[in-house]
């Protein structure tokens, strides 16, 4: 399949945001509508539901665009674990799939719930965590929540929080498959969900565990693969930039051959490059190439 559209996103739920004229809907795994592109914004498929902003408003709709919960936020996330986090009065608190306010609108600042927890901030820098019926199951020191690796990008800012009950500094909040990059010390380790040291601390980066593996890089620019033991993989071939593993493929960048996505042993798939690209989800990728400043699925 190879559509463009103005802009577009990853698939989620086998739909993609895609933008047409201006506005944003959303694409099968076709190429083609099935909500037509109507919308100022919109976010990713969860749950069922994606949440689109229409006249200055977000609210919800289904795959079909029907309306679930009309226009009234002043923003909102995806859902996640059957709840979303939804802004009003300059305040966020989270809602069920019918719309029902389920925590109260009285965060600055919230991360999506994971695992059963979600972490809030009634003020820029009180983080806690909460459950899913708002009340507090612990609290943070002050520090900064990284951006999470949902998308699976990584990030190089290691904004971070410190946990009380030990020395250490969580990077993403969230575990995935069973371990959790932390900082000890001055470098990144993961631990278990016993809060066990299982792989040592020693990179400069670490990104959260997809599909057995794991991108991390002791030097700026030198992205490897590890594994649940730690061991790096793939003869510790190294990458200028690397994304984690989706549905047995991942992107990674060298300067001398731009964009390219690899195998579960690290050879290249295919023999194109790109200058632009995303992680496979669904089945499709997101891809820029130097012929045409259109994306292309």
């Amino acid at each position: 399949m190879n559509v463009e559209f103005e802009d577009c996103k990853d698939f989620s739920e086998g739909l993609a945001e895609a933008r047409k004229n201006g506005e944003w809907g959303f694409v099968d795994l076709n190429g083609k509508y099935v909500v037509a592109p109507s919308f100022q914004e919109t976010r990713h498929f969860s749950c069922g539901l994606a949440a689109v902003r229409l006249n200055d408003k977000w609210g919800f709709v289904e795959k079909e665009g029907k309306t679930r919960i009309s226009p009234q936020y002043e923003n909102a996330a995806p859902f996640s674990e059957g709840l979303a986090a939804v802004r009003r009065d300059g305040k966020w608190g989270f809602i069920d799939e019918h719309g029902e306010l389920v925590i109260p609108n009285i965060y600055e600042k919230v991360r999506r719930f994971s695992g059963g927890l979600a972490a809030v901030a009634e003020s820029k820098s009180a983080w806690k965590f909460i459950d899913t019926t708002g009340a507090t199951r612990f609290n943070l020191a002050e520090g900064k929540l990284s951006k999470d690796f949902s998308d699976r990008k990584i990030y190089n800012e290691l904004d971070s929080v410190t946990n009380h009950n030990c020395d250490l500094k969580l990077q993403c909040l969230e575990f995935s498959e069973k371990l959790l990059p932390a900082f000890i010390g001055e470098k990144w380790g993961y631990l278990d969900e016993s809060g066990n040291v299982v792989i040592q601390p020693q990179f400069l980066i670490a990104a959260p565990f997809s599909e057995g593996v794991a991108v991390v890089a002791k030097q700026p620019g030198k992205f490897v693969y590890i594994d649940k033991s730690g061991n790096e993989l793939f003869a510790g071939k190294q990458f200028d930039y690397a994304t984690s593993f989706s549905e047995g493929r991942a992107l990674v960048f060298k300067k001398s051959k731009d964009y390219f996505y690899i195998d579960r042993s690290g050879k290249q798939v295919g023999s194109k490059t790109f200058c632009m690209a995303h992680p496979f989800s669904d089945g499709y990728a997101l891809v820029n190439d130097y012929l045409t400043s259109s994306y292309s699925l």
